[in-house]
């Protein structure tokens, strides 16, 4: 694979500000969305390349793959360029969402969302003087429901998945998410909205509809919150089996006994009373929404099942571990250009 030699010709502007800017008119007309000199294909290769490698590394790869140079700095410059383009595409979707000017078509009878907070080392200006330097990135998914990788399989896959990420405040989060929602499904045929989160980031249900929302505590963090503060093997088994029928009562006095039995240490008081708390502030989504009896669940459509939530840890892991391998610290206008891919 190398260069292919064509005749197209490069025209030089310079805008009201005075920056001069280069562009194929024939890739305007036909609707090539270029990065300066750089081709759709080309810039989505090296936005792949640059969730995994440092931009010194991805420029090498490209140049090897492609036989075309292209320096670090240029390979920044396209993850700037096509982090605006779509962050700018981001605000319009917005503004039409609160405009009330997004309907989606497709209808769904259930919509199941999940979404967590990654805390992450800052570097640059985006790291503050004061504190610890980390900023939590919000991640934010939706899926229809489940369904087998391949016929017979017991290994399942979400479908319809939509991954949205950024360093926002909460309303601007919870405006993200509807916009996305409301762009791909007519909200007004959802039944229920299946929202799965950690249940101690306040965040995650901001703004949540009471009517269609359902709030489901994920399992995988209140598994966690039970081996962290109960040193008791055969305690945290029962404590789990309680939960999971909604025997509230028994989970309760059970910890009392606990907090008896530790003789008064008061690391383990805490820890007990930590879990205490957390049990009671997320009453209402432990119970897994399927054993609900107020929830009439309709029917999955043709091919999908509807099962126990909680991909998101996984999705968090995918999305921040490959920059994180290069490097411990993160730049927020750097990774929201990148999550924006």
């Amino acid at each position: 694979m190398g260069e292919v030699t064509v005749k197209r010709n490069v025209y030089r502007k310079t805008d009201e500000n005075g920056q001069v800017q280069h562009m194929y008119l024939l890739d305007q007309f036909l609707g090539f969305e270029t990065i300066g000199l750089i081709s759709p294909n080309l810039a989505e290769k090296i936005l792949e390349l640059s969730c995994q490698k440092s931009y010194r590394q991805v420029a090498q790869t490209i140049s090897e793959l492609t036989n075309q140079t292209i320096s670090h700095q240029g390979v920044w410059d396209v993850i700037q360029t096509a982090g605006q383009r779509q962050k700018k595409a981001e605000y319009e979707e917005i503004k039409a969402y609160k405009n009330h000017q997004l309907n989606g078509t497709k209808e769904v009878p259930v919509l199941f969302e999940e979404a967590d907070g990654v805390w992450l080392s800052m570097q640059g200006r985006s790291r503050k003087k004061r504190g610890n330097g980390r900023k939590e990135l919000k991640i934010g998914i939706a899926y229809e429901g489940w369904a087998p990788r391949y016929p017979s399989s017991q290994e399942y896959k979400t479908i319809g998945k939509m991954v949205y990420a950024g360093y926002h405040k909460p309303s601007e989060f919870q405006e993200l998410r509807e916009a996305k929602v409301a762009t791909k499904y007519n909200v007004d045929e959802i039944k229920y909205r299946i929202l799965n989160g950690d249940g101690a980031a306040a965040w995650i249900k901001h703004a949540h509809d009471p009517e269609t929302g359902v709030f489901q505590l994920d399992p995988y963090h209140l598994s966690q919150s039970i081996v962290r503060n109960v040193s008791d093997k055969k305690a945290r088994y029962h404590i789990k089996r309680w939960l999971k029928t909604g025997q509230f009562d028994r989970v309760y006095e059970k910890i009392e006994e606990l907090r008896y039995e530790c003789g008064g240490l008061i690391s383990e008081i805490k820890k007990l009373n930590n879990l205490e708390t957390y049990i009671r502030n997320n009453e209402d989504g432990i119970i897994s929404y399927k054993d609900k009896k107020e929830l009439d669940i309709p029917t999955p459509p043709q091919g999908l099942e509807y099962r126990n939530l909680g991909t998101i840890p996984f999705t968090g892991c995918k999305m921040t571990n490959g920059r994180r391998a290069i490097r411990n610290i993160f730049n927020i206008q750097d990774f929201n250009s990148l999550t924006y891919r």
